[in-house]
């Protein structure tokens, strides 16, 4: 009916403007889908991990290079400012900003 008062989301809205993701540890299939997402969402990838830009890391397990200096950079001596700003997030987190149409 019209009156109902959940939105639905024809058009893509910018939900993820702003943001800058770089994936790691997915296969190709996932990553390119993942890419496919968030730029219809209005954000963007990078394929090399630069802390100057990225917003977002993505990944589906603890583990990898990009995670693990992240990781030697959010506490402790080699504390620094980027790791702290930097969001780790999973694929599941850009599906669901998909379906719900929120970040």
């Amino acid at each position: 009916s019209s009156n109902d008062a959940r939105p639905r989301i024809k058009t893509r809205t910018p939900i993820l403007e702003g943001v800058v993701a770089c994936l790691s540890g997915q296969d190709e299939d996932v990553k390119r889908r993942v890419q496919r997402v968030v730029s219809e969402l209005g954000g963007s990838t990078m394929g090399r991990f630069d802390p100057r830009y990225v917003t977002h890391l993505v990944l589906d397990a603890p583990e990898g290079s990009k995670y693990e200096n992240w990781a030697r950079h959010r506490s402790g001596e080699g504390k620094q400012a980027w790791a702290e700003r930097l969001k780790v997030v999973t694929t599941s987190w850009v599906d669901a900003c998909e379906r719900e149409g929120r970040r």
